[in-house]
């Protein structure tokens, strides 16, 4: 960033106040991937001084992404939108608490350089008279700062990220119009014609339906003719779903962090077909680079747990597969 006069710097910081939006990296490993929320990134400099990063434009901080590398998980970009003037994620209360948490600094429009400024945490906090932090509290925060009558520790405030959408959250209604999608079928084939326009993730929850609840349900309540079209109906969607799996681009197995050892779970190999929640588990993603029949054969896995993470799992028996 070239060299400015303290005076156009002010008019800089000035001209972010008045923004309707300012756009901030946030950070993606401790991102909320279900709800769509995190947490300000923290930026380290070369000489270990701590910054934040904000851009008066969306296509300005989508750029700083890509050109930075950061990661972009499902094709969410870790970016959120903050109001300069709200009470609790404003600029005011996100510079009070950067300069209590030790940011040494605010990059406005970091790599354009007729809009960038680059400026203290403390600067920025005199020349607008900013002083009070404001912050969102869990129940559970309020709980304990009732209970022992103490302080909770200064933290950012969750900011929502842009443009984000959850594919893998079914409603009530979508259920249960996957469940009728099979219980409707007076036929295999209009099943399986039915399954093969479902997505892979429609048709793991239907799976997960199938083995935890209709089935069980029908042995319990004494109807085998239902269990009898409910197990084959199981036994159509295991094809589908390897078909579907087979024509996926990115697959991903759970492997433990401290041996490297492929995860299974009651003799099941997990098969995720998205990163989107590989920060929000206790377990480490690993990219499948084999084609996933080959991939399976070479870990000499018998059965497997097709899911996106947190949602649904649906097993597949491979000896019950074409």
């Amino acid at each position: 960033m070239p060299d400015i006069t303290e005076k156009e710097a002010k008019k800089r910081a000035k001209s972010y106040t008045r923004l309707r939006q300012l756009f901030i990296i946030l950070t993606v490993k401790q991102a909320d991937m279900i709800h769509g929320s995190s947490t300000p990134f923290i930026g380290i400099a070369d000489n270990g001084e701590k910054f934040l990063l904000l851009f008066s434009r969306e296509e300005f901080a989508r750029k700083f992404v890509e050109d930075h590398q950061f990661e972009i998980l499902d094709g969410v970009y870790p970016v959120g939108s903050i109001c300069p003037k709200d009470r609790i994620c404003g600029l005011e209360s996100l510079t009070a608490i950067a300069r209590t948490l030790g940011i040494d600094s605010l990059d406005f429009n970091d790599g354009f350089e007729e809009q960038e400024l680059r400026c203290k945490t403390q600067w920025f906090a005199n020349v607008f008279k900013y002083s009070k932090a404001s912050m969102r509290l869990t129940k559970d925060e309020v709980d304990n700062i009732t209970a022992s009558a103490g302080n909770v520790p200064v933290h950012f405030n969750s900011i929502p990220i842009l443009h984000f959408t959850n594919p893998f959250a079914l409603s009530s209604v979508q259920k249960q119009s996957l469940v009728l999608n099979v219980l409707s079928q007076n036929s295999t084939e209009k099943l399986r014609q039915t399954l093969l326009y479902e997505t892979l993730f429609e048709c793991c929850f239907t799976m997960d339906s199938l083995t935890t609840n209709l089935i069980p349900n029908a042995r319990s309540s004494n109807k085998p003719e239902l269990v009898q079209f409910l197990e084959t109906s199981a036994r159509l969607l295991r094809e589908v779903l390897m078909d579907k799996l087979s024509a996926e681009k990115n697959l991903f197995t759970l492997v433990d962090s401290k041996t490297g050892t492929i995860l299974e779970r009651e003799g099941y190999v997990y098969i995720l077909y998205t990163d989107r929640f590989r920060y929000m588990g206790a377990y480490e993603y690993r990219k499948i680079e084999l084609p996933v029949r080959s991939f399976l054969t070479a870990v000499h896995a018998a059965k497997i747990l097709i899911t996106d993470g947190p949602y649904y799992m649906a097993p597949v028996d491979l000896a019950q597969t074409g």
